[in-house]
């Protein structure tokens, strides 16, 4: 062995030009080696330490990336979540706005139980009163009945619309306001009933008063029906 590199302390072969460790030119006269006392590591590990200092300073560049990242992420999801935060009430609003206008709409078209079923008996008798009036004007159209035998009929017409609405009254349970409705519509009938006989004894004037009884009759029966879904 030709001794030790001057420049980092590693052993030299017997003519080495370089040090294998370091790199460094081996001077022509190297000084004598010394069996007895080996070199100290230290000079070695010098290089060592400087390693580790560009490691730790690699890494900490690694977690300040990282962590910029986590940051970066946090705020954008923060802002997300204000922003529908915000947003939601809104809509909860317009969902309870809607739904009780709905219900009270619905409460206010429905009508009582029984005023109702009162309603739909006396529509059930003016359409049996209108068939009866309906063949008595085609009796006295057609020309084919004797005065005596139409004006038989006209008794019997006015007599079957009186039996239809007395029952109608003994089992009334509507309001004053819906029973004076109903027998005011009763009363046109038997007017138009009235009409015609008087048109039959002669008075045919009476037949275009009948009518205009008819024409009245027909809208307000057709607003009633209307206002009860009948």
């Amino acid at each position: 062995m030709a001794g030790f590199c001057t420049n980092c302390g590693a052993p030299l072969e017997e003519k080495a030009k370089f040090c294998v460790e370091c790199g460094a030119t081996v001077p022509k006269e190297m000084p004598a080696a010394n069996p007895v006392s080996e070199p100290q590591p230290p000079i070695r590990q010098q290089a060592v330490p400087q390693m580790i200092i560009r490691e730790d300073n690699s890494d900490n560049k690694g977690v300040i990336a990282l962590l910029l990242i986590i940051i970066v992420l946090l705020v954008v999801g923060g802002g997300y979540l204000f922003l529908d935060n915000r947003q939601q009430p809104a809509v909860n609003v317009v969902h309870q706005d809607k739904s009780p206008n709905t219900k009270q709409d619905k409460n206010a078209n429905m009508k009582p139980d029984g005023e109702r079923e009162y309603v739909s008996a006396a529509a059930a008798a003016f359409r049996e009163n209108e068939e009866s009036l309906a063949s008595l004007a085609a009796a006295i159209n057609s020309g084919s009945y004797s005065k005596e035998n139409l004006l038989n009929m006209v008794s019997s017409t006015v007599k079957k619309m009186n039996t239809n609405i007395s029952k109608l009254q003994k089992s009334a349970s509507a309001d004053a306001a819906v029973s004076r409705e109903i027998n005011e519509l009763f009363e046109i009938e038997t007017k138009r009933a009235e009409c015609m006989r008087q048109g039959i004894q002669g008075n045919v004037d009476q037949y275009r008063v009948g009518g205009e009884y008819y024409d009245q009759f027909q809208i307000r029966f057709k607003s009633l029906k209307s206002k009860y879904n009948l």
